[in-house]
């Protein structure tokens, strides 16, 4: 095989094989190199690194363009050195880095530190610095080479991230991170701290773990879309701790979005207001309340009037205004000192708010000055009685230090609207009213308008009568006979109480009897009438005189009190009257308004043997279902009906409706207030059982209605129907 070298070919031919000559092979090196290094320069310039190359021997150092862009630095204008490296280096790092770089070439290792650098403009810079030390055969050192990188961006954050980790576990504020599914994440050390659960009892669970039940959904939804809308809710939200205490906090919850717009997560931070809501709630009462007494103060009274008389125009209620002022107060303080004072002041605090209702607001608005708010109150004759109370409750002396003292106090009384549409001048005219009072001799009290106040004293003059006249045994029991309109004869009796003033003269019942209920002495006065109908029922009987039942009237506080069977049982004992004979009325508008326990009751009294009406039907709400329920066997047409027939169509349809509904209960009826013939015919004639009224008799006292009664056979037989009323032959038309 021949081998040919032609000067002009650069190839070796051996048979068919090509071997490159030196020279090709070294300028494909060179290319393959020169890509290299133009890759590696790429590559720097895309991840911002910098190369260096230092070599020892001459100290001359090479830089890359990154660096040179690093240190902002002209390739023109600036030579690179080691001595000018040590110089751009923060001072605080100049040592730290040269002994760094010097070790690493003592001890043959790579060098790796992140230090500062000052740059032209001043400002300093964080970069990282690798390099490696190239040596000879003999170990010496020939060259350094190694990178810079630009890494300020990169500590910024990671001390951000630091400082945000470091404030996520150090703050008092508790955080709850969640993700899109509201499943928890983490927590911070103040979660655990406030709500009590751990870190392992929480995440993983939803995030509603922890919620307590303050709040309706209607709260949460309305949160919710509030996040979604603005990336943002704060508020003020209950939650329960493990032990299941609930407590207020402060919440702020704000949504995180990746760079797409999509919600990650939600960071939850609150903290725990009970400690602030108890403050605020304290300074709240210290604004409002008298420090003294405790009670409301000026300000917070004036707060309540104003709603007050936004309830009274919504719903045209009535309220009253009482302006309280102590007497003769100053000689206290002068005499026995300010703190004993202070202690009266405090017994006299307490006595009004033990006078008042739930609903009712007493008042200090300074000095001996109190103001009581009687919230809701009909008109002034219930004013007045709670007025009364008011008084009474200041009567008892009080024991202090000293001694015994006695207190009075003057008031005045405002009413709205009469008096005033606005908290000042209901305020103005009741402070008016009490000046009126102590004018009159004081420990008293007067209205704003001089009629009321004249109405007020006649209820106080009437309710002293009635005290006296219980003692004095000065009432009256009068009888009116109710008479079957089926068969003529008398079914019945009704004991009606009579009081004769012994200088008002004769007091009529619907006078005093709304005095009693509001007093309390209906009670009492309730005994009596029962213990002397029974007894008088029970001589009746025992002189053979015929009468049926003894009608007697029950007052809804005598039902109230519960012991109204017991005093039922008592009289009929007392007396010896069989329980049939007698017939318990109560009202139709507080028997249909009942509880439970009223109605048993009633069912106590059926079983005795009792029977039981209702009066004055038709003027309440009675429905059939409830009527059903009542162990009731009468009903009684209130007069008011019997009174237009059988002029008024009406009341005509009414009654036969009334007569209809009693049929079908299976109850009996009889009809008040009946006067004339046409009106006996109608309700005859419609199937009424009893009527009661002048047309047959008057009510009078035992003895003429024994008479009465003794009479009431011949006088029925004698009377010719539609010539001469039967009534006519009571001889006691008034």
């Amino acid at each position: 095989m021949d081998a040919t070298l032609s000067p002009h070919n650069a190839e070796l031919t051996l048979g068919t094989i090509a071997v490159p000559s030196e020279f090709e092979t070294i300028t494909t090196l060179r290319a393959q190199l020169a890509r290299a290094e133009n890759r590696l320069a790429q590559s720097q310039h895309l991840a911002q690194i910098g190369s260096w190359e230092l070599d020892l021997q001459t100290q001359e150092l090479w830089w890359s363009t990154e660096v040179y862009e690093l240190f902002a630095l002209n390739p023109d204008e600036f030579k690179p050195s080691f001595e000018n490296f040590l110089k751009a280096i923060h001072h605080r790092d100049r040592d730290m880095v040269r002994e760094a770089y010097f070790r690493s070439v003592a001890e043959r290792e790579p060098f790796h530190l992140e230090h500062r650098v000052i740059m032209p403009d001043g400002t300093v810079r964080a970069v990282m610095k690798r390099c490696v030390t190239i040596y000879n055969a003999e170990g010496q050192p020939l060259r350094s080479v190694g990178t810079v990188e630009d890494v300020t961006s990169q500590r910024d954050a990671q001390h951000r991230l630091r400082l945000a980790a470091s404030v996520f576990e150090n703050t008092h504020e508790g955080v709850i991170i969640v993700d899109a599914a509201m499943n928890v994440v983490d927590i911070n050390h103040a979660f655990m701290e406030i709500s009590g659960y751990s870190r392992e009892e929480s995440v993983g669970q939803q995030a509603g773990f922890w919620r307590s039940d303050r709040h309706d959904i209607s709260f949460y939804r309305n949160l919710w879309r509030e996040v979604e809308q603005s990336g943002r809710w704060h508020g003020e939200i209950w939650n329960r701790h493990k032990s299941g205490v609930a407590f207020p906090t402060w919440l702020t919850i704000s949504r995180v979005d990746d760079h797409d717009g999509n919600t990650t997560h939600y960071v939850g931070v609150f903290t725990d207001i009970t400690t602030v809501q108890r403050s605020h709630e304290r300074l709240q009462y210290a604004a409002h309340h008298d420090a003294l007494t405790g009670l409301p103060n000026r300000m917070l009274l004036e707060e309540r009037l104003g709603q007050a008389t936004k309830r009274a125009q919504r719903r045209s209620r009535r309220f009253a205004v009482v302006f309280i002022d102590l007497d003769h107060f100053k000689a206290v303080n002068d005499n026995f000192g300010h703190p004993v004072g202070d202690a009266l002041l405090q017994e006299v605090a307490d006595r009004l708010c033990h006078a008042v209702r739930a609903g009712d607001t007493v008042a200090r608005i300074g000095g001996d000055e109190f103001v009581v708010l009687f919230d809701d109150i009909p008109g002034a004759d219930q004013a007045a009685i709670a007025t009364q109370k008011l008084l009474k409750s200041l009567e008892p002396p009080v024991q202090l230090e000293p001694g015994e003292v006695n207190v009075s106090c003057s008031i005045g009384v405002s009413l709205f609207p009469e008096d005033g549409r606005d908290a000042a001048t209901l305020m103005r005219n009741a402070d008016t009213a009490m000046y009126r009072t102590k004018a009159h001799g004081r420990n008293g009290f007067s209205f704003y308008t001089a009629e009321l106040t004249a109405s007020a004293l006649e209820r106080s003059t009437l309710e002293k009568g009635l005290i006296h006249a219980l003692a004095q045994h000065d009432f009256q029991l009068h009888y009116q006979p109710q008479i079957s309109l089926r068969t003529g004869r008398i079914c019945g009796v009704e004991a009606l109480i009579r009081w004769d003033h012994p200088e008002l003269g004769t007091i009529a019942p619907e006078r005093f009897i709304p005095i009693a209920e509001a007093s309390g002495l209906i009670i009492p006065i309730g005994a009596w009438v029962m213990q002397t109908a029974c007894a008088q029922a029970q001589q009746w009987l025992e002189e053979g005189v015929t009468f049926g039942a003894m009608a007697v009237n029950i007052s809804g506080q005598q039902i109230n009190r519960g012991d109204l069977p017991a005093l039922v049982r008592k009289s009929l004992a007392d007396t010896g009257l069989p329980p049939e004979r007698l017939e318990l009325e109560m009202t139709e508008t507080f028997i249909m308004t009942q509880s439970d326990a009223a109605v048993r009751q009633l069912e106590e009294l059926r079983d005795l043997g009792v029977q039981l009406a209702i009066d004055d039907f038709g003027t309440g709400y009675s429905s059939l279902s409830h009527l059903k329920q009542l162990p009731v066997h009468k009903l009684k047409i209130d007069q008011s009906f019997v009174r237009a027939i059988p002029d008024c169509d009406d009341h005509r349809t009414i009654s036969r409706a009334m007569l209809a509904l009693a049929d079908i209960l299976d109850l009996r009826v009889i009809a008040e207030g009946v006067e004339t013939q046409a009106q006996v015919d109608f309700l005859l004639q419609a199937g009424c059982d009893e009527a009661q009224g002048f047309f047959y008799a008057h009510p009078v006292d035992a003895t003429e209605t024994r008479h009465f009664m003794q009479s009431w056979p011949r006088m029925r037989s004698e009377a010719r129907p539609h010539d001469t009323p039967v009534g006519a032959f009571s001889g006691n038309r008034v």
